[in-house]
């Protein structure tokens, strides 16, 4: 049993099931590709983080859907073990996979989803470092929820109540914590990408990202949104609201 664990979450990149919210630029089958390449990305992002020797962890892929869906061949391949989500709602089903794992005999669990595909390793990092002196880390994301979720105990009762896919979560969250007694540190803000002009930046990121460091981030997304866009500026121009 590695002392740390790392949870994705994650469902299959079928059309019409997910990035929903892109097909005023994309359309349903080029949106479930992106998905696809987010999980490429993240898969192999996550296996050079596991590979570090100063790093002791296991890697999860909850997901939903069959386990052999195509879309989740990257973690299989990188010997990920893959674990269906349990539970009527997004924080049950947390809930339930960060107990099962720190139950199991794990210091620590993190939890990320699946639509930050430039998460780097430093996130991962400082999440567990927090952790060495708080009872929660959370990402805050710039829409109001967090792309990352952390605990050294199963305290689960933050997830309750919460309305989920709003612009409250994390503040929601945050107070459960504080009603809890519990300690809680926060992260960076980062960014989920849902809407329109969360891809415009998310492609203008990954531009600054090729001409700055040495090791691409992203690299199967910036191939999707490369191959996928003749003109990038007409994803600002969209309605996305």
């Amino acid at each position: 049993m590695s002392r740390d664990t790392l949870i994705i979450f994650a469902k299959p990149a079928e059309p019409g099931r997910v990035k929903t919210r892109l097909t005023g630029v994309l359309s349903e089958k080029q949106a479930a590709s992106l998905y696809s390449a987010f999980l490429r990305d993240l898969a192999v992002m996550l296996s050079e983080y596991r590979a570090r020797p100063t790093t002791d962890v296991e890697l999860i892929l909850a997901h939903t859907g069959p386990a052999d869906h195509a879309s989740f061949a990257a973690f299989r391949d990188r010997d990920f073990s893959l674990r269906a989500q349990r539970g009527p709602d997004l924080g049950a089903r947390m809930g339930n996979m960060i107990t099962e794992r720190l139950n199991a005999g794990c210091d620590r669990a993190v939890v990320i989803g699946s639509d930050s595909p430039t998460l780097q390793h430093r996130h991962l990092d400082r999440a567990f470092q927090r952790l060495e002196e708080s009872d929660v880390v959370l990402g805050p994301s710039f829409d109001g929820g967090y792309y990352l979720v952390g605990m050294d105990a199963p305290h689960t009762g933050l997830f309750a109540d919460i309305e989920w896919s709003t612009p409250r979560v994390l503040d929601q969250t945050m107070q459960h914590a504080e009603q809890a007694g519990l300690v809680y540190g926060l992260e960076e803000f980062w960014y989920d990408v849902d809407t329109p002009r969360d891809l415009y930046r998310l492609w203008y990121h990954l531009q600054h990202f090729r001409r700055t460091k040495d090791h691409p981030v992203a690299p199967e997304t910036y191939e999707q949104i490369a191959t996928q866009l003749d003109d990038p500026k007409r994803i600002y121009d969209s309605d996305d609201q």
